[in-house]
């Protein structure tokens, strides 16, 4: 297995290569241009004959953008003593720095290297150091693919009960943190969609939670959900009977009224046991209830809403809309 500053010809087993120049990869100028250069000949040793250098220094920097999926990604460079020693990649909004500066003279060299990622879809910026630097080819892994540049944002939730923050993996509940958990926490543990938890897992808790939903998108300033329950009625609810309290100031109103409105059906009239058959080609239909979430604090990047639910309606269904 390569490691840093060896000559990679051509790439591993389990890495596929794109070149410099794939339709995916943005160059962004700054003070300077990227400048495209090809050599025919092949004599330069360039990976399919072409290179893209910056000329920058430390307040002139040029970047290289692009999105890829997979878990690692290796970056392939030209290496000498007179190129930039202090690069920089930011993956996910992670920044590394990394080194063109060598004492040989040579292309297609391992100058970067990072693995053990999230198998998902990476955000990917590349900025020269102080100096210049030639970007030859990208490693990804095989099967994997290389998009165009966008920022891709977290947006995660976590479960509070009984003073527990939870998560739901591998189809069970599972405790993250009993304090308020980082925003690492949230990104690393945190669900990516509600909606994929069933029935079942949402009936194994009972009560009020609450719904912690953590972003990191800069547009992102209100949050709500559809909680999906099972239909319930005021009698579901209070029961036989129930208090209404009635306050007012005015003195004119000396014996205030309550109109109740309520559905009637000539079944209710019956008493006993008795059996009713229907048919419909209809679907069941169940209740959706809106929810908004409350903006609560912001973090060093990202945002915190949290939500109370109540679960005691039978819920069937979480989503973020």
């Amino acid at each position: 297995m390569a490691v840093i500053g060896d000559v990679l010809t051509s790439p591993e087993s389990g890495w596929a290569r794109y070149n410099d120049n794939d339709v995916n990869i943005s160059y962004i100028d700054g003070n300077s241009e990227w400048k495209y250069g090809n050599d025919s000949s092949g004599t330069a040793g360039y990976w399919q004959n072409d290179i893209h250098t910056y000329t920058g220094s430390t307040s002139d920097k040029g970047s290289m953008k692009f999105n890829f999926t997979g878990t690692k990604i290796r970056l392939i460079c030209r290496v000498t003593t007179s190129y930039a020693a202090d690069n920089s990649i930011s993956i996910d909004g992670v920044v590394e720095n990394f080194s063109t500066n060598n004492n040989q003279n040579v292309s297609r060299v391992l100058v970067y290297e990072k693995i053990g990622l999230e198998d998902k879809e990476h955000y990917v910026e590349v900025k020269n150091g102080d100096g210049q630097i030639v970007l030859d080819a990208i490693d990804i892994e095989t099967e994997k693919t290389l998009y165009p540049y966008k920022v891709i944002n977290n947006n995660k939730t976590l479960i509070f009960k009984n003073d527990e923050y939870i998560t739901y993996v591998n189809d069970n509940w599972s405790l993250v943190n009993t304090s308020l958990p980082t925003e690492t926490q949230f990104i690393d543990s945190g669900i990516n969609d509600l909606s994929i938890i069933p029935e079942s897992a949402w009936s194994q808790l009972t009560g009020d939670i609450e719904i912690c939903y953590y972003s990191d998108d800069p547009n992102k300033n209100e949050v709500a959900f559809n909680i999906e329950t099972e239909p319930f009625t005021l009698y579901d609810e209070f029961g036989d009977s129930m208090d209404i309290l009635y306050y007012t100031d005015d003195p004119t109103v000396t014996e205030p009224k309550l109109e109740i409105t309520a559905n009637y059906s000539p079944i209710d009239e019956l008493d006993g046991d008795f059996e009713v058959v229907t048919w419909t080609n209809g679907q069941p239909e169940e209740v959706n209830e809106p929810v908004e979430s409350v903006y609560k604090e912001a973090s060093v990047d990202g945002d915190l809403y949290r939500t109370t639910i109540d679960l005691s309606k039978g819920t069937k269904r979480v989503e973020g809309v």
